[in-house]
C-alpha cells in the first residue's frame, strides 16, 4: 500500500513539475526539422520534449549495457563451471593415478577435452594427458597444444625438450631451451641449452650458454670438451698449431687430445723423439697397454728404446693388461733374436690366468716354442706345443717324443 501511495505521489510531483514548466514557457517557438516538416509549440513543451528524449536515450543505453552485462556475466559464471569442473577432474585424475589407473585418468583428459571451449582449460588439460601417455610422439602432440596456449611457459618448454631429445630432435630442444632462456633464465637450462649446443657444433652458442650458467650461479664444470672443439676449429695445418696446442695444455694439462695433435704433427715431421714425449705423456694417463703400443711402434727402428717402452708398459698398464704387455714384450724379444730374456718371459706367463683373443698361457706356450725353434731344439719346442693339446694339467705328457719308438699301445697288432 505504502509503495502505491509513493507511486501515486511521485507521479503528481512530476505533474505538476511539467505544468509548472509550460506555465513559465508560454512562448511559442518553430521548430524545423526539414524545410517542409518542422514543429510550432510552447518553449516549455519542447524542453519537457528534450528531456523525456534524453531520458529515452538513457533508457536504451543503459538497456544494452544491461544486456551486454548478462551476457558477460553469464560468460564469466560459465568459465568459473569450467575451472571448477577441471579442478575436480584434476584431483579426481591424480587419486586415479596415484592408485596406479592410468587408463581412468587417460580417459577422464579425453573427455574433458571434448567438451572443453576454453583454451586455457583445454591446454592445462593436454599438459596432464601428456603425462599419461607413453608414446612420445603422441606425448608431444598434446604437448604442443598445451603450447600454442602457453607459449612461454616454463614447464610446458621443459617438457618439449625433454621429448624432442627424447626423439632425436636437438635443434628443437635447443630451440626449447633458448625460450626459457629468454624468458626465465635459470642454471639448468642454461646448462641443457650448452651441452646440447656443444654437442650441435654451435661452439658460439655453446660459449654463450656457459657464461649465463656462469652468471647465474652455476658451479664450475669441465670445460675441455668444449676448448678442445674451439682449438680443433682453429686448427690450420700450419706451424701456428704448434704453438695453439702448447697453449692449449697450459691451460688444459689433462688434455689427450692436444698430445695426440701435437705427437702426429712431430711424427709426421720426423721428430720422433718429441712425438715419443707426448705419447709417453698420453699413456703414463691412461695407463692402457694400446697407448704403450704406439711408442712401441713408433721406435721399431731402434731396439733399445722400443724394448724399454715395452717394459715401462709392462710396469704401468692396468692388472687386467699385465699378461697382453708380458706378451707384447716377449713378442719383441722374440722378433730381435733375444732368445734367452725372451724364454724367461715367456716362462713366467705359464701360469698367468688371463685371456686375450686365446688364453695368456697358450700364448706363453707357443712363443717358448718359438724360441726353442730358433735354437734348433725341435724336442723342446714339441714338448711346449704337446702341452697345447693336453685335456686337463693332469694329463701325463706326451714323454716318449724323446724317443724314437711309439708306445707299445700306439703301435699297430
Amino acid at each position: 500500500m505504502l509503495k502505491k501511495v509513493n507511486r501515486f505521489l511521485a507521479g503528481l510531483m512530476l505533474l505538476g513539475a511539467t505544468i509548472y514548466v509550460v506555465v513559465l514557457n508560454p512562448e511559442k517557438h518553430t521548430i524545423y526539422l526539414t524545410k517542409t516538416w518542422f514543429i510550432t509549440t510552447y518553449t516549455g513543451v519542447i524542453i519537457l520534449g528534450v528531456f523525456v528524449s534524453g531520458m529515452f536515450v538513457s533508457f536504451l543505453g543503459t538497456l544494452a549495457f544491461g544486456i551486454k552485462a548478462y551476457f558477460r556475466e553469464r560468460a564469466l559464471k560459465k568459465a568459473d563451471s569450467l575451472k571448477q569442473k577441471f579442478f575436480e577432474l584434476l584431483v579426481e585424475a591424480r587419486n586415479y593415478v596415484a592408485s596406479g589407473e592410468m587408463g581412468k585418468a587417460q580417459n577422464l583428459w579425453e573427455r574433458f577435452l571434448s567438451r572443453s571451449s576454453q583454451q586455457d582449460l583445454s591446454a592445462l588439460a593436454s599438459l596432464e594427458l601428456a603425462k599419461l601417455i607413453e608414446d612420445p610422439e603422441e606425448k608431444l602432440k598434446y604437448i604442443d597444444t598445451a603450447r600454442s596456449s602457453f607459449p612461454t611457459n616454463t614447464e610446458i618448454l621443459f617438457y618439449a625438450t625433454e621429448l624432442n631429445l627424447d626423439l632425436g630432435n636437438e635443434t628443437a630442444a635447443l630451440d626449447n631451451l633458448a625460450i626459457i632462456m629468454y624468458h626465465h633464465p635459470n642454471k639448468k637450462a642454461a646448462k641443457m641449452a650448452y651441452e646440447l649446443a656443444l654437442s650441435l657444433g654451435k661452439l658460439g652458442d655453446a660459449r654463450e650458454y656457459l657464461d649465463r650458467y656462469y652468471d647465474l650461479g652455476g658451479s664450475e664444470i669441465n670445460e675441455t670438451e668444449l676448448a678442445e672443439a674451439e682449438l680443433r676449429a682453429s686448427l690450420t695445418e700450419s706451424e701456428e698449431d704448434y704453438k695453439l696446442l702448447k697453449n692449449h695444455l697450459k691451460s688444459y694439462p689433462n688434455s689427450i687430445f692436444a698430445r695426440e695433435e701435437l705427437a702426429e704433427r712431430y711424427k709426421e715431421a720426423g721428430d720422433l723423439k718429441n712425438a715419443a714425449h707426448y705419447l709417453s705423456e698420453i699413456a703414463e694417463r691412461t695407463k692402457t697397454l694400446a697407448d704403450f703400443r704406439e711408442i712401441i711402434d713408433l721406435w721399431r727402428e731402434d731396439p733399445d728404446r722400443a724394448i724399454a717402452a715395452a717394459k715401462r708398459a709392462k710396469d704401468a698398464v692396468q692388472k687386467s693388461d699385465k699378461g697382453a704387455a708380458s706378451l707384447e714384450l716377449t713378442r719383441l724379444y722374440v722378433g730381435m733374436g733375444m732368445l734367452v730374456e725372451a724364454e724367461k718371459e715367456a716362462k713366467s706367463l705359464a701360469s698367468f690366468d688371463g685371456t686375450l683373443p686365446v688364453p695368456v698361457h697358450t700364448l706363453s706356450s707357443l712363443y717358448q716354442a718359438s724360441v726353442c725353434l730358433k735354437r734348433g731344439e725341435s724336442r723342446a719346442a714339441l714338448e711346449h706345443l704337446e702341452r697345447l693339446v693336453r685335456l686337463s694339467p693332469e694329463t701325463e705328457s706326451f714323454s716318449d717324443l724323446s724317443t724314437d719308438a711309439p708306445r707299445p699301445e700306439l703301435s699297430t697288432p
